[in-house]
């Protein structure tokens, strides 16, 4: 969830595969997306342009510990990566929040692959919500 206006919208997704023979990728499935948009009122127009969710700083993790089919994975076995997603409001929402022209609702997909074996499952979907600062 994100609190409206100027703000981001953004959290770290996380993937792991326990296998040592891991190329570990993480991938957005169906960015979220606004769309340019001219807003009129009070004798002016407006251009809200268009945003897109995007992702950020991409890292392989070191510290971890996961269950993996029932076994315990440490570091250096395996693989995990991280990548932080952001969705930024238009540049000029900072000046009115009702210039932020995403989608109240939408819901971004993550797909996890190791770069030899493509598959659709598991696919982690996240509702998002963003609330308009009263």
């Amino acid at each position: 969830m994100a609190d409206g206006a100027a703000r981001a919208t953004d959290g770290r997704i996380t993937a792991f595969d326990g296998d040592d023979c891991v190329e570990l990728e993480l991938m957005m499935m169906n960015t979220p997306r606004s769309f340019d948009d001219t807003l009129t009122g009070g004798g002016s127009t407006v251009l809200v342009e268009s945003t897109a969710a995007t992702f950020g700083s991409y890292r392989e993790l070191v510290d971890y510990e996961e269950d993996w089919y029932g076994y315990s994975v440490t570091f250096p076995e395996g693989m995990m990566v991280a990548k932080q997603f952001c969705w930024l409001p238009p540049a000029n929402a900072a000046a009115h929040r009702t210039l932020d022209n995403r989608p109240a609702k939408s819901r971004v997909c993550f797909l996890a692959h190791d770069k030899y074996l493509y598959t659709n499952d598991p696919l982690y979907c996240v509702d998002l919500i963003i609330k308009v600062r009263a």
